[in-house]
């Protein structure tokens, strides 16, 4: 069986270095839990789309960005699931200036689990990761975006959203969830068990 899991804020800890360095580089602090909508350009205050690009791009060449943290037990149970012999893709937005960067430290905080690195962005028409799903047979997929989980749910992809402050709300109640890596095995057989008993 294929899972699909997603790079930033699942494997490693996106959010919580871009706010490690907005508090290091603006008197405007903000907490990652305060962070509790996908909108970033309003929630750190850039007036302009503009404003906020010039942001991230510097972000990007910070070393927050170069050393950011694995996401807490996500070595251990990556490792698990490969050795349960699932097979594992990583889906990511990643846009092209990061792939190489991406790809090496994937390699290096996991090495040889991932079979494959799937970028959404390899061109001026990002692929949908359902498509990117559908087209690879991969049949769960974890990701912080409940959107995307949505979609892939729709699809008949079974969907994980992996706990993040702007993902909550009674809206996605309905969708599964994890707020850790350490029960996600448990999480998957479960799904897996409940999804045949419909077959």
């Amino acid at each position: 069986m294929k899972i699909g899991i997603d790079c930033d804020d699942v494997l490693l800890n996106y959010a919580q270095a871009l706010v490690d360095y907005r508090n290091r580089t603006s008197s405007h602090h903000i907490k990652l839990s305060a962070l509790n909508e996908y909108d970033l350009q309003r929630y750190l205050r850039f007036s302009t789309p503009e404003a906020y690009a010039k942001f991230l791009e510097s972000f990007e060449r910070s070393k927050e960005f170069k050393d950011m943290p694995v996401m807490k037990g996500s070595s251990e149970y990556i490792s698990l699931l490969f050795e349960k012999e699932y097979e594992l893709e990583v889906i990511t937005s990643r846009r092209p200036p990061h792939i190489r960067k991406t790809i090496s430290r994937l390699h290096n905080e996991f090495p040889g689990y991932f079979s494959r690195i799937n970028f959404t962005h390899l061109n001026s028409d990002p692929t949908p990761k359902v498509r990117i799903c559908k087209d690879r047979g991969i049949q769960i997929i974890i990701d912080d975006n409940p959107t995307i989980i949505q979609r892939c749910t729709n699809a008949g992809v079974i969907g994980i959203i992996f706990d993040r402050p702007w993902n909550r709300g009674q809206k996605y109640n309905h969708l599964p969830r994890t707020n850790t890596w350490f029960n996600i095995d448990s999480l998957i057989s479960n799904l897996i068990y409940s999804a045949c008993k419909k077959d």
